[in-house]
């Protein structure tokens, strides 16, 4: 069944928005365990295992900020459905 393109407008403008509440969510996250997991493993004692939980913590945290950063991106320049763009 075909949805009207009103719905298909509305359908197109809840994901975008689900997809950057999500993306804010998991930059939140990076940004609070890379000041965390940073601060520890400054502090951390090369001889022993949180030295290297903390460095590969901000390895991963790194590669999770490149992810939300690369999904922002795709929300600002993602153009919505030619049926809910207002015609001049």
């Amino acid at each position: 069944m075909a949805l009207p393109l009103a719905d298909i407008g509305a359908l197109f403008m809840h994901r975008e928005a689900l997809l950057g509440r999500g993306m804010a969510v998991l930059a939140a996250w990076v940004l609070l365990n890379l000041i965390g997991s940073g601060y520890c493993l400054a502090h951390a004692d090369r001889r022993h295992a949180a030295f290297y939980f903390h460095g590969l913590n901000v390895l991963c945290n790194l590669v999770n900020a490149g992810l939300a950063g690369g999904a922002f991106c795709a929300c600002i320049s993602t153009r919505p459905p030619a049926s809910t763009r207002p015609s001049c």
